[in-house]
C-alpha cells in the first residue's frame, strides 16, 4: 500500500503490471469460495482497531469504491460515516485489505496475486468530505500550482536578467 490520505484516498501499487479489469463493479460487490465454501469477498476492506490489533474496528462504518485501477495501480476511496471515529486518539487504526479472488488479479503472464494476500497500512486521521474540507483542498492544490509557475517564472527572469548584466559588466570593464 503506497499512501493513504486524510480524505480516504487509498493508494495501491504493484510490483508487476496487472490486467485492469473492464468492470470494476464486479471487485467491489463480487465474492468467491474460501477454502471452506462460504463466500467471502473478492477485495476484503477493513479496518482494524490499532496496529496491534486483528479485530475488525466496530465503531468505524465505512463503504468504499474503487476509483481508478491502473496496470501499476489501484486507487480506492473510502467514504466514512464518521470520519472523527478514525485514529482519533493516540490508538492508530489500521486499513487491511485482503486480496481474496486473487485469481481476478493476474498480470500479463498469467500469474496472479498471492492467495489471501493482505497489505496493511496504518490510517492517518481522517477529514469529512464536507464542502469546506473540499474547498480547502481545492484552494492547496490550486495555491501549490501558483507557487510553482512562480518559482518557474523567477528562475527564467534570474537567468535573463543574469545574462543581460554580464554583457553589461564586460561592457563596463572595457
Amino acid at each position: 500500500m503506497k499512501a493513504i490520505s486524510s480524505f480516504g484516498e487509498v493508494s495501491l501499487m504493484f510490483s508487476q503490471p496487472i490486467t485492469p479489469p473492464k468492470n470494476v463493479t464486479l471487485y467491489m460487490n463480487g465474492t468467491v469460495l474460501d477454502s471452506e465454501g462460504n463466500e467471502v469477498p473478492i477485495l476484503d476492506v477493513k479496518v482494524l482497531a490499532d496496529r496491534n490489533s486483528d479485530e475488525k474496528h466496530e465503531n468505524v462504518t465505512f463503504d468504499w469504491q474503487i476509483v481508478e485501477f491502473y496496470p501499476n495501480e489501484m486507487r480506492i476511496k473510502l467514504n466514512f460515516t464518521d470520519a472523527h471515529k478514525v485514529s482519533m486518539s493516540e490508538i492508530i487504526d489500521r486499513l487491511s485489505i485482503t486480496f481474496r479472488g486473487h485469481k481476478f488479479f493476474f498480470n500479463q503472464r498469467g500469474l496472479t496475486v498471492k492467495s489471501n494476500r493482505v497489505v496493511e497500512k496504518d490510517l492517518p486521521p481522517q477529514l469529512a468530505d464536507t464542502t469546506f474540507n473540499n474547498a480547502m483542498k481545492t484552494t492547496a492544490f490550486v495555491l501549490a500550482g501558483a507557487v510553482t509557475v512562480s518559482m518557474t517564472f523567477t528562475f527564467i527572469v534570474n537567468f535573463i536578467l543574469g545574462a543581460s548584466m554580464q554583457q553589461l559588466w564586460s561592457a563596463i570593464n572595457t
